[in-house]
């Protein structure tokens, strides 16, 4: 995946159908209930260039969302690592570029991933403006990408040790210590309690893109 590590002009119009690509693999695993078909298109992506790499990080992030579909005891993480050898904190970062950068600012997609991995936190506590986004998108290196965001985040972080908490969409909690601090886990969200206005709530903070309660 080393195309990654340099800039490239990427279309939409090509990004458009590289990512049609990879719903396609995910719909061909989901009418079979067979992850392998995504995994052996995985096998595939991770032997080409930064287009494919790009593919990869969707592929990541759209089997995160379908995975309770499969009927495997494994995480993903698990899987993954088995399948394809590739370890739960790289699989992690590449499911979370998608999620948090390039799903919402794709103009990003030809950046190369060190500047992107950079931007995960900035992303997912609603730390970029308008403005940065614009500043990132003409970024012509990460060595810039990397002067951006600790310009935006040194000014949020830096002296007063800031506890960054998110959810993750199985109800997992997690919370840091900003800017450098562990990332620990502090327990799940229940969201079968029987109790139809908790289970909502409960829901619609791990899934604020969604409404209603989430069904099996």
């Amino acid at each position: 995946m080393s195309g990654l590590d340099q800039v490239q002009r990427v279309e939409q119009h090509a990004l458009a159908t590289a990512y049609a690509e990879v719903e396609d693999q995910i719909v061909r695993s989901l009418v079979a209930l067979n992850p392998e078909i995504a995994m052996g298109y995985a096998e595939d992506l991770i032997a080409t260039g930064h287009m494919r790499g790009l593919q990869l990080m969707r592929l990541f992030y759209r089997l995160d969302q379908e995975w309770k579909h499969f009927k495997t005891d494994d995480t993903i993480e698990d899987y993954v690592m088995s399948r394809l050898g590739v370890s739960n904190a790289k699989f992690q970062t590449y499911r979370d570029i998608y999620k948090f950068v390039l799903e919402s600012h794709p103009e990003l997609a030809g950046k190369p991933v060190q500047g992107l991995q950079g931007l995960i936190a900035g992303a997912r506590e609603g730390d970029f403006t308008d403005e940065d986004w614009e500043e990132l998108a003409m970024a012509p290196d990460a060595t810039t990408m990397n002067n951006i965001r600790r310009r935006v985040r040194g000014t949020l972080t830096s002296g007063h040790g800031r506890l960054s908490i998110w959810w993750e969409r199985d109800g997992q909690v997690n919370c840091r210590r900003m800017p450098d601090g562990e990332i620990k886990n502090c327990g799940m969200l229940r969201r079968d309690t029987g109790d139809e206005d908790i289970d909502a709530a409960v829901y619609r903070l791990v899934n604020p893109d969604k409404t209603g309660v989430q069904k099996r």
